[in-house]
């Protein structure tokens, strides 16, 4: 099984253009994408189902390259960042052509770096990479209001072993101080690149999930004019 992401991405593909999604009738739609940013532990992963039940795509985080990535690039056996990405948009996006990834800093840092080696990772080249990734965005971002719950969810993913998690302060500084700088990083990014995303709270769609129905129609009369 692969344990990264490959390691390329081709000259053929392109940082503008629609990727097209081909369906079952032939018919090819421009793939529009709902992508939702998050720190790890925001809860994410919950306000990616809702917004899947939503018929806002199937976001999850797929350039995760410990839980993800690795798994669908041994099942379609493939090698190239380019090939992912097209089975990624061709295997999960919908029948009305909407693609959902689930992103997060670090993830789209380590592609980056795998895309465009040493230069230096400008807001701009950031935007393009994931155009690349996710065409046509609406970004949707996701916060988690609750910093104790945050930080023991994050502890949590960072952990890879059945051990009693370090609960001491130490640790658990360090824990909330990537949180913070994760969360400074989003609001510098969106700042750079001009774009106000749509916010979701994920206390608010634990307590009424119809928060993120109610949203879903702005998302689809964003994509509608993407």
């Amino acid at each position: 099984m692969a344990s990264a992401l490959p390691t390329s991405l081709s000259v053929t593909t392109e940082l503008t253009g629609p990727a097209v999604h081909e369906t079952a009738a032939g018919a090819s739609p421009t793939i529009r994408s709902v992508v939702l940013c998050a720190t790890p532990g925001a809860g994410e992963d919950v306000v990616a189902r809702v917004f899947e039940a939503c018929g806002l795509g199937t976001p999850r985080p797929w350039l995760d390259v410990r839980r993800v990535a690795p798994a669908l690039l041994a099942r379609w056996e493939l090698t190239e960042l380019d090939e992912y990405l097209a089975a990624l948009q061709g295997q999960r996006t919908t029948a009305g052509g909407i693609f959902g990834l689930v992103l997060h800093w670090h993830d789209l840092r380590r592609v980056h770096r795998q895309v465009a080696g040493l230069r230096q990772p400008t807001a701009q080249r950031m935007l393009d990479i994931v155009e690349i990734l996710a065409p046509q965005p609406v970004f949707v971002r996701v916060r988690r209001a609750d910093r104790s719950a945050h930080v023991d969810a994050l502890q949590a993913l960072e952990q890879d072993d059945d051990a009693a998690p370090d609960r001491s302060a130490s640790e658990l500084a360090r824990v909330r101080a990537r949180i913070d700088a994760t969360e400074i990083v989003w609001t510098q990014w969106f700042d750079a690149i001009g774009v106000k995303p749509r916010a979701v709270v994920y206390e608010d769609v634990v307590a009424d999930a119809t928060v993120v129905r109610d949203l879903a129609g702005d998302i689809v009369r964003a994509l509608a004019d993407a």
